[in-house]
């Protein structure tokens, strides 16, 4: 029997979702919770995060918010500098963001699910 994966890069709309207690941010959050699964991201991650709470909130609400979430180390954040060659390739190759170069970079490298909400 295949071992089940606990381990996944979350992209920064999945951390949208647990933040706006969305229903799928709900089922995100009980399973980092009950400690269901790890969750990854990259430093560009939490830019972008503390980035789209801002349009909304104001930049220090932002930081504030982003900064309970990685205290509650529920989410582990990578350094990008191991991902900017593979992450480049990825946006080079791909009309997409560079955030979500930089997930799929994370997944590939890790060898880990990235997940999109």
């Amino acid at each position: 029997m295949k071992e089940e994966q606990r381990s996944y890069i979350f992209d920064t709309s999945v951390l949208v979702e647990i933040i706006g207690g969305t229903r799928l941010g709900r089922v995100a959050y009980d399973l980092l919770l009950r400690g269901g699964v790890d969750a990854f991201i990259s430093e560009i991650h939490v830019a972008e995060l503390k980035y789209i709470i801002c349009r909304k909130q104001g930049f220090e609400k932002s930081k504030t918010i982003v900064e309970k979430l990685l205290k509650s180390g529920y989410v582990h954040v990578l350094p990008i500098s191991d991902f900017i060659d593979r992450a480049a390739k990825i946006k080079c190759e791909r009309a997409i963001s560079l955030v979500d170069a930089f997930t799929i970079a994370l997944g590939e490298e890790l060898g880990l699910t990235v997940v999109f909400a």
